[in-house]
């Protein structure tokens, strides 16, 4: 992401205004504009002896919603609580699912048709913890030998986690190219902000070009930017560059023409703003 800011300053306010430009070569990605995206730098499971865990936080409440595990064994996704990963079960007697690759623009949704399924994590009564795999590759004597559906794949898997007691979607691109390997990387994320809303996998906020703030008319910052007639378009602000969400300015702005603009008073502390297409 590209991020470039302009400060303002007028009186005793300070606003901040923020261009901010996505760029995804060769992908056709999907834009929704009330999901949460989170690029992060590419993070390894991987290891040659005993276990490995990196805990992903979705919503940044300090709790893990998922446990992504590596071992000697299996590569692995254990969701915490209450919460549950897009997988086939299983057939009995084995135990477990196997997490489900999905391609760019698949839809994540409460209700995923045969034979996916939401599953949990499984707590055997020795305390063993069974949760969905992505690969799991072993030695046989004969050969080497790989399960799981993500094996050889850099995919999209898809996440059911609770926010306040009711369910949020998400995805998250997990790279498991290196075969023979039982690891791979965590390599960014996502969700939808609204509770039991779907999303589509790789579905990221579509971050609107602006034109240079200017003050136009005094106490007020406008902002512009260009629009296609009969589109929506929502203004966002957060306080801190490193604040975790953006918050909506509580309206939507439904373009009339090519060129869309908005004056927002300057007043209260210091704030970066910037457009996205509302879906």
């Amino acid at each position: 992401m590209n991020v470039t800011s302009r400060i303002f300053g007028v009186g005793r306010y300070v606003l901040c205004a923020v261009l901010a430009a996505l760029l995804l070569p060769g992908l056709d990605v999907p834009a929704q504009g009330s999901v949460l995206y989170r690029d992060i730098e590419d993070l390894p499971v991987f290891t040659l002896s005993g276990s490995v865990f990196y805990d992903l936080d979705f919503d940044g409440d300090g709790l893990p919603d998922v446990t992504f595990r590596g071992t000697g064994s299996q590569f692995d996704c254990v969701p915490q609580d209450n919460n549950r990963i897009l997988s086939i079960p299983a057939v009995p007697p084995d135990l477990g699912s196997d997490v489900i690759p999905l391609t760019v623009g698949e839809e994540i949704s409460p209700t995923p048709g045969d034979p996916y399924a939401w599953n949990p994590s499984l707590k055997l009564a020795s305390g063993r913890v069974i949760g969905s795999v992505f690969t799991s590759c072993m030695n046989t004597g004969e050969g080497l030998v790989c399960l799981g559906l993500f094996t050889c794949q850099n995919a999209y898997m898809g996440v059911e986690f609770q926010i306040e007691g009711q369910p949020h979607y998400g995805w998250v691109r997990v790279d498991c190219s290196l075969g023979g390997v039982n690891g791979g990387w965590v390599t960014e994320y996502a969700y939808e902000t609204r509770p039991g809303v779907a999303i589509k996998a790789g579905a990221k906020p579509e971050v609107v070009p602006m034109a240079a703030p200017e003050v136009a008319r005094a106490g007020y910052l406008r902002l512009k930017w260009l629009s296609e007639v009969g589109k929506a378009y929502q203004v966002q602000a957060k306080g801190r560059m490193d604040a975790f969400t953006w918050t909506n300015l509580g309206f939507v702005i439904l373009a009339t023409a090519t060129e869309t603009m908005v004056d927002l008073p300057m007043e209260g502390a210091a704030q970066f703003f910037r457009v996205i297409e509302a879906d």
